[in-house]
């Protein structure tokens, strides 16, 4: 994906970002502001959505791949789709 040159730019995730850690750990933010509030309207929890969504695309495709022993050439093609369109940092 393209590096951004402006700050208006989309700043890309990386495939290797959606981590199984870094998925815990926006589970755990969005578990607090759940539990513990928010402050004001400033809340931004698409990048933590994102980080879920992104791993559990990864897990699958792992898990597939395992036990058939090939990748799941449509949620292949779908991950990617989800790498171009969604997977940038809002801000």
């Amino acid at each position: 994906m393209p590096k951004p040159k402006t700050e208006e730019d989309a700043w890309y995730i990386p495939e290797s970002a959606f981590t199984k850690k870094a998925a815990n750990e926006a589970l755990k933010e969005l578990s607090n502001q759940v539990n513990n509030g928010v402050k004001g309207r400033d809340f931004l929890i698409e990048n933590e959505l994102k980080i879920i969504k992104g791993h559990l695309y990864l897990a699958y495709l792992a898990e597939h791949k395992k036990e058939f022993g090939k990748e799941d050439d449509d949620l292949r093609d779908e991950f990617c789709r989800f790498l171009r369109t969604e997977a940038y940092v809002s801000h």
